[in-house]
């Protein structure tokens, strides 16, 4: 992760903005972390929202310590009448 300081970034945005699609990029401040730019050029925002949503990763550490039944994807897409997913369209982590 490249470290820049807000000074310096403001004359150099752009380039920034290009760098971020390959690493994140902390902006600092005083010497101390103040914001990280990552790039999202190719990747659907909303996968991005949810990503960075506190309450979506609440929801997930809730339901990982329930005892309630836990549901595959292809449960729920069956239940809901979606075609199941093929190998190929799984997005790996």
């Amino acid at each position: 992760m490249k470290i820049v300081n807000v000074r310096e970034a403001r004359g150099g945005l752009a380039g920034l903005i290009d760098q971020a699609q390959k690493e994140p990029i902390c902006l600092t401040r005083h010497g101390k972390a103040v914001v990280v730019v990552k790039g999202v050029e190719g990747i659907d925002l909303s996968s991005v929202i949810i990503e960075n949503s506190k309450e979506f990763w609440d929801e997930i550490d809730r339901r990982r310590r329930s005892k309630a039944r836990m549901y595959t994807i292809e449960e729920v897409r069956q239940h809901f009448g979606l075609k199941p997913m093929s190998a190929r369209g799984r997005k790996s982590r």
